[in-house]
C-alpha cells in the first residue's frame, strides 16, 4: 500500500471513528428520553387509579348510601389514596432532585450539541478531502 492510500484509509478510518461516537451520542439521548417518559407514564396510571376510586366514591355518595359498611370502605379508600400520594409526593420528590441533575446534564449537551455540530462540519469536511483524494486517482 502506497503513503497515498495509507492517506486515505487513516481519514476513512476518522470518518468512521467520529461518526460512531455520534452513533453512542444519540443512543444515549434516546435512553434518556425514554426513561423520562416511562415515569410519566407511571405518574399517570397512579392518578388514574386515585381518580377513579374519587369517582367511584361520588357516585356512591350520590346514590345516598351512608350505611356504615360504605362509610367504612370510603375510609379505607381515603387511606388507600393517601398512601397513593404520598409515593407521588416520593417519586415527585425524586423526579426534581432527577430534573436538577438533568438541568446540568443538558447544559453539558448543549456544549456537546455545540461539538456535535463542529464535528458535522468536519465530517463534511474530511468527506470533501477523501472525495478530492480519492479523484486524484481518477486523473492521468
Amino acid at each position: 500500500m502506497n503513503a497515498n492510500q495509507t492517506d486515505l484509509v487513516n481519514l476513512v478510518n476518522t470518518l468512521l471513528d467520529t461518526i460512531h461516537q455520534q452513533q453512542l451520542q444519540t443512543d444515549q439521548n434516546n435512553q434518556t428520553t425514554m426513561s423520562q417518559a416511562s415515569t410519566a407514564q407511571s405518574d399517570r396510571q397512579r392518578l388514574d387509579r386515585i381518580m377513579n376510586s374519587l369517582v367511584q366514591m361520588k357516585t356512591e355518595l350520590t346514590a345516598g348510601d351512608l350505611a356504615a359498611a360504605t362509610v367504612q370502605s370510603h375510609q379505607d379508600q381515603l387511606e388507600q389514596i393517601e398512601d397513593q400520594l404520598r409515593q407521588q409526593i416520593r417519586e415527585t420528590d425524586n423526579q426534581i432532585t432527577q430534573g436538577l441533575q438533568q438541568a446540568v446534564t443538558a447544559l453539558a449537551q448543549v456544549q456537546g450539541s455545540m461539538l456535535d455540530g463542529q464535528t458535522y462540519t468536519t465530517i463534511e469536511q474530511m468527506i470533501s478531502d477523501l472525495k478530492a483524494a480519492t479523484g486524484q486517482f481518477l486523473q492521468p
